[in-house]
Parts: structure tokens; C-alpha cells; sequence
């Protein structure tokens, strides 16, 4: 139950947390009106094309799974670098030209994560409680009557899982608020580097954001393919690098 108070919990902060820094930094900087909604929506386009390679090309290539991990790793790092960066680029170049200097590419940077956070956190609050009802169901062939032999086989699995994390450490249930701070910080940083480019007429920071992103999305799935709950280490660090990046990019941003 503990798990489960603690996941409602982080879902309202990530819908709550967003909305209330955005609204206090669009007040306290003067914003233009709807930027950190179409930032948003714009990452959200970035992604529907960046999953549709992914998901198309490894139902084309299968053999991907038969790859050792550190070169599944890179290919997809190398796809979230270029999808990722290489987007925030073109957003920034032909769509945010108003986006040049450190206060714009921190709003920016926080509502190109921001509206995908606040979808996130709705699921999470929702899915809680269909968790404790799977969790709690203790006849499901009697509570979906008309499910099929092989979607009664799909829910046990799902309710085993449900149960997994319903009995096992709570404070997991506050993951997800570090993976979205962490990303969170991530797309600031990188939105400040990316600012460098047009600063300085040099794309070689656009690479560089190119590269960090590789970097973060390969260590993530490296670590996470052999211990879930270590992923969250990685997370944490590049939150940390990219808070010094943010602090970095004071003087020169």
C-alpha cells in the first residue's frame, strides 16, 4: 500500500511541478505566451518519429536482439542523439528564433520536457489504481469472464508484476520524479548549448549535444539491461553533470 501512496504521489508532482515552475518563470521572465506548450509539443513530434524508426527498424531487423549489448547501446544512442538534438536544433533554428540567450533557453528547455512530464505523471496517478485493482483481484477468470484463455495468461503475468511492485521497495515509487528531473535537467543544459551555436555561428555544440545524449541513452540501457534498479544511478549522474553544465554555461550562454 506504502508503494502505491508513494507512486499517486509522484504522479501529482509531476503534474503539479511543471505547470508551477513554468507559470512562475513565465511571470518572473515575461515570456512569450505558449512557448513552453509548443516546445512540448514539439519534443512530442520528435518522439513519434524517433518511435516509429526504433519500433519499424527493429521489427525489420530482428537479428538487433541477437547483437551484444554495447552495440545495441550505441545504434540506439546514436538514433536519440540525432532524433533529440539534431531536433532541438531545427525547432530552435526555424520555429524558437526568439530563443537566444540563457533565460529563454532555460524556459524553453523546461517545456520541452515539461509537457511530456505532465503526461506522464497523469498515467502514473491513473495506473496506480489500476495496479492495487489488479493487485486485488483474487479471481480473474471470474472478474473478466469474457477474456480469452491466452489474455487470462497476459493479466496473471501483469498481476504477478503488480504485486512485484506492490510488495517490494516503496521508495521505487519515487523513481520516476528522479528520471524526470534528471531529463528535465538534460534538456536545459542541452538547450543551453544549443544556443551557443547561433551565439557563436559554430555547430560543433550542436555535435556535442549530439554526443552527450549518446552517451546518456547507450549507459542507460548498458546498466539498466543488467540491474533495473542501477539505471537509476545513471540517471542521477548525468542530472548531476548537466546541473554543472547549467551552472557552466552562465558566463558564456
Amino acid at each position: 500500500m506504502i508503494f502505491l501512496i508513494l507512486a499517486a504521489v509522484s504522479g501529482v508532482i509531476l503534474i503539479v511541478a511543471p505547470v508551477a515552475v513554468a507559470r512562475m518563470l513565465k511571470a518572473r521572465w515575461k515570456m512569450p505566451d505558449k512557448m513552453f506548450f509548443r516546445a512540448g509539443l514539439f519534443l512530442l513530434v520528435i518522439e513519434i518519429f524517433h518511435m516509429a524508426v526504433v519500433g519499424n527498424g527493429t521489427s525489420a531487423f530482428p537479428q538487433f536482439f541477437a547483437m551484444p549489448t554495447a552495440v545495441q547501446a550505441l545504434i540506439l544512442g546514436l538514433l536519440a542523439g540525432l532524433f533529440y538534438e539534431l531536433g532541438r536544433y531545427v525547432a530552435m533554428d526555424r520555429f524558437f528564433r526568439n530563443v537566444r540567450d540563457r533565460k529563454e533557453a532555460i524556459y524553453f528547455g523546461l517545456g520541452f520536457s515539461g509537457l511530456e512530464t505532465i503526461m506522464f505523471g497523469i498515467l502514473l496517478f491513473i495506473g496506480t489504481f489500476a495496479i492495487y485493482t489488479l493487485a486485488n483481484t483474487s479471481d480473474l477468470a471470474a472478474s473478466f469472464s469474457t477474456a480469452s484463455p491466452k489474455d487470462l495468461e497476459q493479466l496473471k503475468a501483469f498481476q504477478e508484476q503488480a504485486l512485484q511492485l506492490v510488495n517490494g521497495n516503496p521508495l521505487l515509487a519515487l523513481a520516476p520524479v528522479l528520471e524526470r528531473l534528471s531529463l528535465g535537467l538534460i534538456d536545459i543544459a542541452m538547450t543551453l548549448v544549443m544556443i551557443l551555436c547561433f551565439q557563436r555561428g559554430d555547430t560543433k555544440y550542436a555535435w556535442a549535444a549530439v554526443a552527450f545524449r549518446v552517451l546518456f541513452v547507450s549507459s542507460l540501457y548498458i546498466v539498466s539491461n543488467y540491474n533495473t534498479a542501477a539505471g537509476e544511478l545513471v540517471f542521477a549522474a548525468f542530472a548531476a553533470i548537466s546541473f554543472y553544465i547549467i551552472q557552466g554555461t552562465r558566463k558564456s550562454a
